[in-house]
């Protein structure tokens, strides 16, 4: 009785915690993570898996919403296996040294078409502050989260000075979560 007593009264003092927040679960298999860059003018198209992480979120309170997610660099994949190998390799995502790709926000806006989210990226062992553009929609099991960013390679130091490849790779992510 006293240890079932213990645990109502822990799951009080979280709730009041949160404060009305959210926490969500991350469907990983549900969930995308895909990016485009030119290289000689083509587009290539690649993607990344292994998305975990937590998201505490609510559109009414955004001060006391949080998101830190991480993927997995080796799940790299463009459908190219020889170019997924050359990618993953040290002067581009090195992967054996920087396994995970992590952003952990640190502020949220509201604005007309959604919302900001405000945060640190880290890349390859380098941390840029980014703005992330995106939109909410809760469903009745969970919400999604859907937005597109373009980040600039070389602040990561993936890949050197190039005249083919694009320094610019246009991200898109289409993350399922549920409560």
């Amino acid at each position: 009785m006293r240890k079932s007593s213990f645990l109502v009264l822990l799951s009080l003092v979280c709730l009041i915690q949160l404060n009305g927040q959210q926490v969500y679960t991350i469907e990983p298999t549900k969930s995308k993570v895909e990016f485009k860059i030119k290289n000689a003018g083509i587009n290539v198209d690649g993607s990344m898996a292994g998305l975990s992480g937590s998201i505490v979120f609510s559109p009414s309170a955004l001060e006391k919403s949080s998101i830190q997610i991480q993927l997995t660099s080796n799940s790299l994949s463009t459908g190219i296996a020889a170019r997924d190998a050359h990618l993953k390799k040290e002067e581009y995502f090195n992967v054996k040294a920087y396994p995970t790709v992590q952003f952990v926000s640190k502020g949220f806006k509201k604005t007309a078409s959604g919302f900001i989210v405000t945060g640190i990226l880290t890349m390859r062992g380098k941390s840029k502050e980014v703005e992330i553009p995106f939109t909410f929609k809760e469903n009745p099991n969970g919400a999604q989260f859907e937005g597109n960013v373009e980040i600039n390679r070389l602040d990561f130091g993936i890949g050197g000075s190039s005249w083919v490849l694009s320094d610019v790779a246009k991200v898109s992510f289409n993350v399922w979560v549920t409560k």
